[in-house]
């Protein structure tokens, strides 16, 4: 039972943040581009997301495990998530406290680092409790399920959050119903999948091993 539970606690949450990061990045360009954004062009929007991959590559192989050494992987996880669902819920804010032009691609540039690298090293952690969560002769089967349900969670989230942008602009409510609840969507869904992760065991820590006694099956929080 232990072991469905890692198993079911790891796919939901690896599904949650693969799908919530495939929604952020479809409707980013679609706000940045809009009139409820700051109607950038094309190449405008490339320049913003360019600089994440050199910072992610500098970052992402030092400040991961640094936090993982510091932190262990489930509460490392936990802080990255939160990170990331309170950055997104504060993404559209941007619009009412950014003035010139200069400062709104600076801003944008930021603001798409900021979460695109948390994203990755998240999404390496969560690929841990994947690997922890099962034993050797099941991981395969394991990771293919984990892998299909995020492929799907990819899929439906995405287009479900961007339509809802699309209708809730063309319907012009006012907030919070209006072009930031999409952005509220996905950042709830991720300070939900925190709240889920403080069920995780101890023992997804390490590689698995076979259960022994309750005192390494403790989850971050008191039953």
């Amino acid at each position: 039972a232990l072991s469905t539970t890692k198993g079911a606690l790891s796919i939901t949450l690896y599904a949650i943040l693969g799908g919530a990061f495939a929604g952020f990045a479809q409707v980013f360009p679609l706000w940045i581009k809009s009139s409820a954004g700051f109607g950038l062009n094309a190449s405008q929007q490339g320049m913003i997301m360019m600089w994440s991959g050199p910072v992610q590559i500098l970052t992402c192989p030092t400040l991961g495990p640094l936090l993982v050494s510091w932190m262990g992987f489930r509460r490392s996880w936990a802080l990255e998530t939160i990170f990331l669902g309170t950055v997104l819920v504060l993404v559209p804010w941007i619009r009412e406290v950014v003035g010139s032009q200069s400062s709104v691609a600076v801003s944008l540039s930021v603001v798409f680092i900021a979460l695109n690298v948390p994203y990755q090293m998240a999404l390496s952690t969560n690929c841990v409790f994947l690997s922890n969560a099962v034993p050797a002769s099941a991981r395969g089967a394991f990771v293919g399920l984990a892998h299909a349900v995020t492929s799907a969670s990819r899929l439906v989230i995405p287009s479900a959050v961007s339509s809802l942008f699309a209708w809730s602009l063309h319907q012009g409510f006012s907030w919070p119903l209006n072009y930031h609840f999409s952005f509220y969507i996905l950042g709830g869904s991720l300070l939900l999948a925190y709240l889920l992760s403080l069920w995780l065991p101890g023992s997804i820590e390490h590689k698995y091993e076979e259960p022994t006694s309750e005192d390494d099956e403790e989850p971050l929080i008191e039953k």
